[in-house]
């Protein structure tokens, strides 16, 4: 998430609303970020990272070697963040096959 959002988020937190886990955003400055209020470019990026860490995850864990096809998956994204996201998936492809369908 940090390398897709080039550094605008430093990692990800799980807080807690009662018993109801909540994903958010941890920013440089140690403000978290529900993602209700991230864009829609950034939980566009959120989505591809846990995707691409559930996939490095089973990999790691012996899981055979699954497909990541992306389908206009950076329609959200402005130039910079595409460019950091197609390398993710540039060293993503050195472990598995990675499927892109969308205008480059």
């Amino acid at each position: 998430f940090t390398h897709v959002t080039l550094g605008s988020y430093v990692g990800l937190t799980v807080d807690y609303d009662g018993d109801r886990p909540l994903l958010k955003g941890l920013r440089s400055n140690g403000k978290h970020v529900g993602v209700e209020g991230l864009s829609s470019g950034t939980r566009d990026q959120l989505f591809l990272a846990l995707r691409i860490a559930a996939l490095e995850q089973h990999l790691a864990t012996g899981g055979k070697a699954l497909p990541f096809i992306a389908d206009d998956l950076f329609i959200n994204f402005d130039d910079e963040r595409a460019a950091a996201s197609f390398s993710v998936l540039a060293d993503l492809a050195t472990r598995t096959q990675v499927i892109y369908l969308g205008k480059v």
